[in-house]
């Protein structure tokens, strides 16, 4: 009687370890594909943190160029002012001589 109680015993522990065994290896298998996925996940998110910064640059260059067109434009309009009036003036003496 006390033989068939230790073997029970002894089966029941042998299913329990094998079970252990098999709960350890599912395990693994997902913390491999976790890590496996975690990489994937990094390497999205550097791509798109490299292209965040890419679009960031190009953005400001867009608006400092926006701020130096517009200045070009305000000395283009003083100039062309400038040239009118010059014309005027150039036009008054040629009517003096005249």
């Amino acid at each position: 009687m006390f033989g068939l109680k230790q073997k029970k015993l002894v089966g029941s522990l042998i299913n329990e370890k094998e079970q252990l065994k098999n709960q350890v290896m599912e395990l693994q298998t997902a913390l491999a594909n976790t890590t496996d996925e975690n990489q994937q996940i990094f390497g999205n998110m550097l791509q798109k943190t490299e292209r965040c910064l890419y679009l960031t640059e190009l953005n400001e260059f867009w608006l400092r160029s926006s701020v130096s067109v517009g200045n070009i434009r305000g000395e283009m309009a003083e100039l062309a002012t400038t040239l009118v009036q010059h014309r005027d003036t150039f036009q008054s003496s040629q009517q003096l001589w005249t």
